[in-house]
């Protein structure tokens, strides 16, 4: 409702809105919202109502005995119910409540996440989260990249590798089971628990016939790469780069528009776009790179030298190009995550005999300061776009340097794989179907009894669990996020837009 039409509505009712909005009740169930609110609720009950709510809880955002109105009986809302919505009333008992939903509603946005707090407390904040992805505060979410941000593109390609995503081990540490199949990783990947924290549900792949799109979508396919020279690297037929990638957006967003045009008198309850509208405020995530470094280590027979800041140069740009082309197509919202370190990954330690790869290491370090520096280069070029840049190579290096802090036990080997302990465990690869053999060894594919406590699952890939803690501060935290977290840039001002109150 904008806030021309709301006329002398006092800031009673606001702040009871407010107040209906962030709170849950005693069973777990939320409260519902006026229909004047108009506010576009997820469609995807699971991920809504009750328990199911709880199980799928996977960033902990439910239940902090801080700010969980109902945590043992305190601070319950008897002004409201949980069937009829809250009951405005200019009472001075109502007035008092209404003052103290708005002082909680501070704390909430406040409490370690606007501000942060010590990275060292990141495992304690991942159990106790605000009552935060209830309802959708971004319209729509986009992802684009390779592997690390494939939400299932890869079961739609004809390539042996990717089959493998399709079964078990993959997405075993995943409460959801056979609906996380296509990924990379042994459970959620980071654009899954943002989308989560967010308020949206799961995004489908892009590639998925007759998928519901109405809260965003991924076009990210595993073995792309953001140069246009780097092809699929298990099917160098497909084009799959990043551009590529961006071809397909600006399909999917025609029709969008088609779609919105034929609804345009009988607007459906569960479109399967988002509105033409959405785009503006949508948010644009992308990490990619790690194939073009691979590459270019090849064709450079793994001594680099002058040509890696050549390569940097040109990477950051392109980096660069993506952002103009989003945001010529009306995106302003977005978060560019670095590459991580890949040079310490199980397959680089297996080849530098358990360590890492100081070549490799140095250029990823080289491109995550390039990424840091891009949103200032870009400002004249996109003057009104929001830019954050999410640091994956500085969340590896953290957890590299202090890997109990963050609940690792190794950060060496792939915990999904078949080799010798200590050297990266991957002479054969969680996709591989057969043992590999090395010098008359044969060493079967194994998967480790506690994937929590593994950096990796594969050779390449993070566990579920280094996702959610990385996801947990670009979210609403302050480390490996900059210049603000996800929360502080896009939601709060969205809220104090909408409602015309500063949190």
């Amino acid at each position: 409702m904008p806030p021309a039409s709301r006329g002398g509505r006092s800031i009673l009712t606001v702040l009871s809105l407010l107040c209906a909005f962030f709170c849950a009740t005693s069973e777990g169930r939320l409260l519902k919202l006026p229909r004047l609110l108009s506010i576009p609720v997820i469609q995807n009950r699971e991920f809504a109502l009750g328990k199911q709510a709880e199980q799928h809880d996977t960033l902990g955002f439910l239940g902090d005995p801080h700010f969980d109105r109902t945590s043992q009986g305190k601070g319950k809302s008897t002004d409201a119910s949980p069937h009829e919505g809250p009951q405005l009333n200019t009472s001075s008992t109502t007035q008092r409540s209404a003052q103290a939903d708005k002082r909680s509603l501070r704390q909430k946005l406040e409490y370690q996440n606007l501000h942060g707090g010590s990275p060292g407390n990141i495992k304690r904040r991942s159990e106790l989260g605000q009552t935060f992805g209830l309802f959708p505060y971004l319209p729509a979410l986009f992802a684009f990249g390779d592997s690390d941000f494939d939400l299932g593109n890869t079961l739609y390609l004809n390539v042996t590798p990717y089959k493998a995503t399709k079964y078990a081990p993959y997405g075993e540490s995943y409460k959801g089971g056979d609906a996380l199949r296509g990924r990379f990783c042994d459970g959620l990947l980071v654009p899954d628990f943002l989308a989560e924290g967010l308020g949206l549900p799961i995004l489908p792949p892009n590639f998925a016939p007759n998928a519901s799109f109405s809260h965003g979508t991924s076009f990210a396919v595993s073995g792309s790469g953001l140069l246009n020279a780097t092809r699929n690297m298990h099917n160098p037929a497909i084009k799959t780069h990043l551009f590529a990638q961006v071809e397909n957006f600006l399909a999917f967003q025609e029709a969008s528009i088609d779609y919105w045009a034929q609804h345009a008198d009988n607007p459906p309850l569960a479109p399967q776009y988002p509105p033409p509208s959405a785009f503006a405020k949508a948010l644009y995530m992308v990490l990619v790179g790690a194939n073009d470094v691979l590459k270019f280590m090849v064709v450079q027979h793994g001594k680099p030298g002058p040509a890696a800041d050549v390569f940097v140069e040109e990477m950051t740009a392109m980096y660069g190009q993506f952002v103009k082309a989003i945001y010529a197509a009306g995106g302003r919202n977005f978060v560019l995550f670095s590459l991580g370190n890949i040079g310490c990954s199980p397959l680089a330690r297996q080849i530098n005999n358990g360590t890492c790869s100081p070549t490799v290491s140095s250029i990823c370090s080289s491109l995550a300061a390039a990424t840091a520096a891009l949103p200032a280069r870009l400002a004249a070029s996109v003057p009104d776009a929001r830019i954050l840049v999410g640091d994956m190579f500085g969340f590896n290096r953290e957890v590299e340097g202090d890997p109990s802090r963050f609940g690792v036990t190794n950060i060496v080997d792939a915990c999904c794989g078949g080799g010798v302990p200590g050297l990266g465990n991957t002479y054969t690869t969680c996709a591989d179907e057969k043992p590999a053999t090395v010098n008359g060894v044969t060493y079967p594919r194994k998967v480790c009894s506690n994937p929590g406590t593994y950096q990796f699952w594969d050779q390449f890939h993070l566990t579920q669990a280094m996702n959610r803690q990385l996801s947990h501060e670009v979210l609403r935290g302050s480390s490996w996020v900059y210049p603000g977290n996800i929360l502080k840039t896009f939601v709060v001002p969205q809220i104090e837009s909408t409602y015309g109150v500063a949190p």
